[in-house]
């Protein structure tokens, strides 16, 4: 019996194709419409790695304890880009969503304030699920920050299953 084990150690992964190419290829397995995942005072846009992985780096890692229900360690940026575009972009059942503020703070000004998924989508079946749900800690216990976005969602999911 004869064998060889030609194993190397892998060579460093390039980060940088993870932040994605532009325009960024989402690769749902729905149309989005922006339309709908907008409402007076929070808007949901699809989460792209170069406009919004270091935003949520810098909420989220000072605050580890946002991280305690998810599987994965998202606090580097390393990781949660691996984790973007090796297990999420690559699954066209995943789209994560940016949460927007389009103001609260008097000057109207737009800021991220989490993260929203829907995750584990299948068209033949019409089913997803609600994922990777994070609210920065400084819009935790806000009057509208988690309901509005969970809110979007749903209304979302619900035009677009009646439109297919």
């Amino acid at each position: 019996m004869s064998f060889v084990n030609s194993y190397s150690p892998a060579a460093p992964e390039d980060l940088s194709s993870y932040y994605g190419a532009d325009p960024y290829d989402i690769n749902f397995v729905f149309p989005l419409s922006l339309d709908l995942l907008e409402s007076t005072r929070v808007k949901l846009v699809p989460f792209i790695p170069r406009l919004h992985a270091q935003t949520y780096i810098d909420h989220t890692s000072p605050h580890p304890e946002v991280h305690r229900f998810i599987p994965i360690d998202l606090n580097s940026l390393g990781t949660l880009l691996t984790c973007l575009e090796k297990f999420i972009r690559r699954d066209p059942g995943w789209v994560p969503f940016a949460v927007i503020d389009k103001g609260s703070d008097g000057k109207g000004e737009e800021k991220m304030a989490g993260v929203i998924a829907l995750s584990y989508t299948e068209a033949e079946n019409l089913k997803t699920e609600l994922g990777w749900v994070v609210t920065f800690p400084e819009y935790q216990r806000s009057a509208y920050i988690s309901s509005l976005f969970v809110h979007i969602c749903i209304t979302f999911l619900l035009s677009t299953y009646v439109d297919l």
